[in-house]
């Protein structure tokens, strides 16, 4: 019996009819450019959901400044005097 673990087209046939085969060999290689498609898809939309996430929103952005300019003032705060 012969089966594939995915569904596909066969791209290339290695083995020639009344071929002795042993199992582990390759009998078929299927078409991949339906697979590539969609890894590709599937990083570009791994790429843009992050891009979202990182996106800082405008408050997020003056909270951040806030922040800067708080431990900006206090620079020598912390210091054994």
């Amino acid at each position: 019996m012969v089966s594939s673990k995915i569904q596909g087209r066969i791209s290339s046939l290695r083995v020639e009819e009344g071929s002795v085969v042993k199992e582990g060999d390759v009998l078929a290689t299927l078409d991949n450019a339906d697979a590539q498609a969609a890894i590709s898809k599937a990083k570009a939309d791994i790429e843009y959901a992050r891009a979202i996430w990182l996106k800082p929103t405008p408050g997020a952005l003056a909270e951040i400044f806030m922040q800067q300019s708080e431990l900006a003032g206090c620079a020598g705060c912390g210091k054994a005097k």
